[in-house]
């Protein structure tokens, strides 16, 4: 978001740029036209400091230097009544004073008034030029006025003192004003077709500026000063403000009030770059498709006012002062006013002429001090970043608020939106506030956040396809309103439920709902609280039993549900028997798996290093006395590895073990360590072990969590056995009893009231036979084991009162076959063999063992 932003600004900035770049290359481009048509032309008379007037006749060319200085008290050039001269070109470098009732050029006159020159008027004014009560008028085709640095051009103040006195600079084709010195007075630039103007670094000019381009083009751009009384433009169909300098008048007044003959508005570019400055007491803005940009300073100690079709108005510094904008475009089209990136101060009132939508961006409460006002019909307030609004007149009476990639909370008021409010990709949260519009729409990436007793009020419909959330509330529980028609469209709303308190926060819809919600209770909850009586969580006025459903029903070892009763939604809970049934398997596997064996470890070779890794498929079941039965598969993996320390017939050894386990919602991890200890001969032994066992467990639901069980177990074996010939054939036979000790601990979890684990004791019997021939045919050494396992107590888990048994058999048989003693050397022997399990009430399961004995002697 971070980067989209520093992107959007480098983008601006780039188009300013060149912007301001394209102003100068007009304005270059137009001094260039306006030499080379100076440059054609081939002048009739050429003066240098005339003493007397000079008469300029009908179509005449003449050229004038002025390097002495002199007053004026008769027109100094001038042409008859109907005489049309052709270009004049003056060089001033003296000091020239005009009195009143003269002119330095007086123009021709005809019945209908003063006249043009035909073609080009070319002033340049290098020193000083001043007009005593007395108008500067220069007309023609194409008209140049270049006022160089340190020159000076004078209009001196009427005899009341209340105005200037005017240079007039008019064309019918193309005006320049290059401006490097002073110009004082009233300084109207006129053109017809094209109008360009520049205020240079050095320039100065005092008092007011005028430009007007009737159907025209105007640019101009100031990096001087303009001080004074006012700024006036008028009547061009396309223009180019830049300023950089600074612009300090009473009255900044920007129009743009014509079309061209076809209609088209070619737009307006208004651009204040980072140095720049305008002070101004009143500024107006009265144009068409209009692109206001202000990287700089703008200041109005009264009003801004911005009239305009469409466009855009974009401040990405500051601006002081209240700002109007009215929209009149009856074309339905968009003016944007963005004003994130900048700060205005004062108040925004927008005003409207038509049904063009208006758009108005901010990014915090920074960016407008004021308020923000909407006088139209189709006013959008959008809001991006973050912030917080505690007065009911900071955004009024807006059409629509649209939250876009942001953060907003309303605090304390009423607020009023006429038509939409819309959350996209955005969060809103309400504090003890009343939001009322026409409709509410909640986007699938928007979260709305229900704080301290907050209400929304359509008269249309609250759409959610996001998320109400009460989860950023402080208080305990609470209650958020809707008051009007709710419609949900798979969204959710995420509540809270004390059940210990007996507890819950409330939606409540004062209207008809329809669609689907999902319903989300907090994690953080109490839920794990045995709940002696329903909770309400939704009251409605009409809804049906598919519009809300839970979303989260599993938590823990309780399964809850919602339930529609008298247009009121009840959550219900009830025992998760498919959870407690997990954790059962989970403690039968602490008791009855991952148990050790002296075959496991006993190979003939007598290896130092053995292993044996298994893997079962089990399919298990959790019953009680009332005809309940879940079926459990699981899937386990053990790998026992240890090392024999001692001699031939008494051995003692160290052996660990890791594992793992997987059930339909559950999955486990196991490690074990343990000591034995072995005393054998030839036809008789004595295996002993001492092992703890730790399993890690994993219950798989929305709301997962884990819990640990303690193992400590310990083992004593005794066995005859002993061989049989067969031909060249030996069958080694064996008969043995296992005891095998073990208790578990209760799960490390918290404790839920009326549930109970019993069976964590066990004293298991494992009487049993097993069989190898030794064919003597490359390691072919078929194996055959038969185990009866018995377990003399149970285990299980008890809810309220009432057992639910795991694997209620205390009966379990064993059958192995396969492989043994494959011996690849005097060092690596193996093994490989199939197992099934099986008891009487149809458990069953059936997996396959591989072990390996390594001997390093």
């Amino acid at each position: 978001m971070v980067k989209g932003k520093y992107m959007t600004c480098l983008f601006f900035l780039i188009s300013i740029l060149a912007n301001a770049k394209t102003v100068d290359e007009k304005i270059n481009e137009d001094v260039a036209n306006i030499n080379e048509i100076e440059s054609k032309i081939k002048y009739d008379k050429s003066y240098q400091d005339p003493k007397d007037e000079v008469h300029v006749g009908d179509d005449e060319k003449a050229k004038f230097e002025f390097n002495k200085d002199f007053k004026i008290s008769k027109d100094k050039i001038y042409s008859k009544e109907n005489e049309v001269p052709n270009s004049i070109k003056v060089i001033n470098n003296a000091n020239i004073s005009i009195e009143k009732g003269t002119e330095l050029i007086k123009l021709p006159e005809d019945k209908y008034g003063l006249m043009d020159y035909s073609n080009l008027m070319y002033i340049v004014n290098n020193k000083k030029i001043e007009s005593n009560l007395q108008d500067i008028d220069l007309r023609s085709k194409y008209v140049y006025f270049k006022n160089s640095k340190n020159a000076i051009l004078k209009n001196s103040l009427s005899k009341d003192k209340k105005w200037y006195h005017q240079t007039y600079i008019r064309s019918d084709e193309l005006t320049v004003l290059d401006n490097a010195g002073i110009i004082y007075g009233h300084t109207l630039l006129h053109s017809r077709i094209k109008l360009s103007a520049i205020n240079r670094k050095t320039g100065t000019i005092n008092n007011a500026l005028s430009m007007l381009a009737h159907e025209g083009e105007l640019n101009f751009k100031n990096e001087g000063k303009i001080i004074g009384e006012k700024i006036y433009t008028k009547y061009m169909t396309e223009s180019t403000f830049v300023n950089s300098g600074m612009i300090d008048v009473k009255m900044f007044d920007y129009n743009l009030s014509e079309s061209t003959q076809d209609g088209e508005d070619k737009g307006t570019h208004f651009l204040n770059t980072k140095s720049g400055v305008i002070k101004s007491k009143n500024m107006f803005f009265t144009v068409e498709n209009l692109n206001f940009q202000n990287f700089g300073n703008i200041e109005s100690s009264e009003k801004i006012d911005i009239s305009t079709s469409s466009g855009r108005i974009d401040n990405n510094n500051r601006i002081k002062g209240n700002m109007d904008i009215t929209h009149y475009d009856y074309l339905k089209k968009v003016l944007k006013v963005n004003l994130q990136n900048g700060v205005l101060e004062g108040d925004l009132i927008l005003n409207k002429e038509s049904d063009g939508k208006t758009v108005v961006t901010i990014k915090s409460m920074e960016n407008v001090t004021g308020n923000m006002i909407s006088n139209g019909n189709n006013d959008t307030l959008r809001l991006i970043g973050s912030g917080e609004v505690t007065s009911k007149d900071k955004f009024k009476d807006f059409e629509k608020i649209h939250l876009q990639n942001s953060d907003w909370t309303f605090s304390n008021e009423e607020y009023k939106v006429n038509d939409e409010i819309l959350v996209e990709n955005s969060n809103l949260s309400i504090k003890k506030g009343k939001l009322e519009t026409k409709k509410v729409i909640n986007r699938a990436t928007s979260t709305i956040s229900a704080l301290d007793k907050s209400e929304v009020i359509v008269s249309d419909k609250f759409l959610n396809k996001g998320t109400v959330s009460f989860l950023k509330n402080k208080s305990e529980t609470d209650i958020f309103t809707v008051k009007g028609n709710y419609v949900g469209d798979n969204g959710k709303i995420l509540m809270r439920v004390d059940v210990e308190n007996k507890n819950a926060d409330i939606f409540k819809v004062e209207g008809s709902v329809t669609g689907n919600t999902g319903v989300e209770i907090s994690s953080n909850s109490t839920l794990n609280k045995r709940m002696k009586d329903k909770l309400k969580l939704i009251e409605t006025k009409n809804s049906t039993k598919d519009t809300f459903n839970l979303l989260n029903p599993e938590q823990g070892v309780f399964k809850y549900r919602l339930k529609l009763e008298d247009n009121k939604w009840y959550l219900h809970q009830y025992y998760n028997k498919a959870i407690i049934g997990i954790i059962a398997n989970s403690i039968y596997k602490v008791k009855d798996d991952f148990n050790l064996t002296y075959n496991d470890h006993n190979i003939l070779n007598n290896g130092k290093l053995w292993s044996k890794a298994t893997k079962m498929f089990n399919k298990n079941v959790f019953t009680n006395d009332k005809d309940y039965t879940l079926n459990i598969n699981n899937d386990t993996t053990n790998i026992f590895m240890g090392y024999d320390i001692g001699e031939k017939y008494i051995k003692y050894g160290v052996f660990g073990n890791i594992g793992f386990e997987k059930a339909s919602k559950g999955e486990t991890g196991v490690f074990g360590l343990g000591i034995y200890g072995t005393w054998n001969n030839k036809h008789f032994y004595a295996d002993s072990w001492l092992n703890y066992t730790y399993l890690q467990n994993k219950i798989n639901i929305k709301d997962s969590y884990t819990y640990g069980l303690h193992g400590l177990k310990a083992s004593i074996e005794t066995g005859v056995r002993g061989d049989m010939y067969i031909g060249k054939m030996k069958l080694h036979a064996s008969l043995y009893e296992q005891f095998i000790y073990s208790y578990v601990t209760d799960p490390v979890m918290k404790k839920v009231e009326g549930i109970k684990y019993f069976g964590n004791m066990n004293l298991r019997s494992r009487l049993g036979t097993h069989l190898t021939l030794f064919t003597g045919l490359n390691n072919i050494n078929p194996y055959m084991e038969f185990n009866w396992n018995y377990d003399v107590n149970l285990s299980g888990v008890e809810i309220e009162r009432e057992k639910h048994y795991y694997n209620n058999s205390k009966n379990t048989f064993e059958l192995k076959w396969g492989l043994r003693e494959i011996s690849f050397n005097d060092k690596l022997s193996v093994m490989a063999n199939i197992t099934h399990r099986f008891d009487n009430i149809k458990n069953r399961g059936n997996g396959v063992e591989l072990g390996f004995s390594y001997n390093f002697m």
